[in-house]
């Protein structure tokens, strides 16, 4: 952590190394892990949430669970990716 704080200058992430790697929501922690990282990547807020929103769909769809997504979750993540590819 002392690397991302010294190379990055990043001070929010210093969380990330309390995930568990044995616990039974391990997609969740995955996500969560995800959008925590994308946001002093992307230096915009807006942009994490947004790729979070596109990793919990895509680890959904990945891990067969299809079904548990809502068709309005489906629509928001479709348009933040293509608003990603469109834009950058």
């Amino acid at each position: 952590m002392r690397l991302v704080k010294e190379e990055l200058g990043v001070k929010t992430a210093l969380g990330v190394s309390n995930i568990s790697f044995g616990l039974p929501s391990r997609q969740l922690m995955n996500q969560t892990f995800l959008t925590m990282a994308m946001m002093p990547f992307t230096y915009n807020i807006s942009y994490g949430i947004a790729f979070g929103l596109i990793s919990y769909v895509a680890i959904k769809a990945l891990s067969g669970k299809i079904k548990e997504i809502h068709a309005a979750t489906w629509i928001i993540s479709i348009l933040f990716a293509l608003t990603f590819f469109l834009t950058h």
